[in-house]
């Protein structure tokens, strides 16, 4: 398998077999002078509610390391298969607004 047909949610072994998946599409951010907690949560188009999925609680060091990850792999992506539409109606359009590995 070459490098570009890898899947880009590996763990550092190479595998997702014991992670649990949620479709995700809003965050929520809290900080301490030690920590950051962020929340992942489900939204819906027809309702104020969000369904929380996942708390991550990190170092703010950390939070910087990911940060990095997370626009080195928007970049990559962008390299990959052109750029991400900046709002939400492009997504729906795309066909990704929805959409779960379950």
């Amino acid at each position: 398998m070459t490098e570009a047909e890898k899947p880009l949610n590996q763990n550092a072994a190479g595998s997702t077999a014991d992670a649990a998946r949620h479709y995700v599409n809003h965050i929520g951010l809290n900080f301490t002078l030690s920590e950051v907690r962020i929340d992942f949560g489900q939204a819906f188009a027809d309702s104020d509610h969000i369904r929380q999925q996942c708390r991550l609680v990190t170092s703010p060091v950390h939070l910087r390391r990911m940060g990095q990850e997370i626009c080195a792999t928007i970049s990559h992506y962008e390299t990959r298969f052109g750029s991400i539409p900046s709002d939400e109606g492009s997504a729906v359009a795309l066909g990704t607004e929805g959409k779960g590995d379950g």
